[in-house]
């Protein structure tokens, strides 16, 4: 129960948004670059991250500001093996900022730790 002027609040009349942890941009990309860098070695990864920044017009530094976009990007280049790294990613995510598990998909985890709703 969180106090909440002269009610108590139980959790679970909570939006969803308040139970999420807020983690910072920039620890969230360094997370998601790690990620894909152990799953696809130091020189795919880094053509990846190359071809993110040239085609896509997104830096690996704003990944997890435009998420739709990095997953847009991995369908392009990965075709259907996007859900498994996206659901590496959101799994690594959710151990490293304790999360707890989530079958979301990886825009929508985002945004909620970012604290958005809004799609980018």
């Amino acid at each position: 129960m969180i106090a909440e002027g002269e009610r108590a609040v139980e959790l679970w009349e909570m939006p969803d948004a308040a139970l999420s942890p807020q983690v910072p941009a920039d620890e969230a990309n360094r997370l998601i670059m790690q990620t894909i860098r152990s799953i696809l070695g130091n020189s795919a990864g880094a053509v990846f991250f190359q071809v993110l920044e040239k085609k896509f017009e997104l830096p690996s530094t704003a990944i997890a500001e435009k998420p739709e976009v990095f997953s847009a990007a991995l369908e392009d280049f990965f075709g259907s093996g996007r859900k498994a790294i996206e659901r590496s990613i959101v799994i690594r995510l959710s151990e490293q900022f304790g999360l707890g598990a989530s079958s979301e998909p990886f825009p929508t985890v985002m945004r909620g730790i970012q604290g958005t709703s809004d799609a980018q």
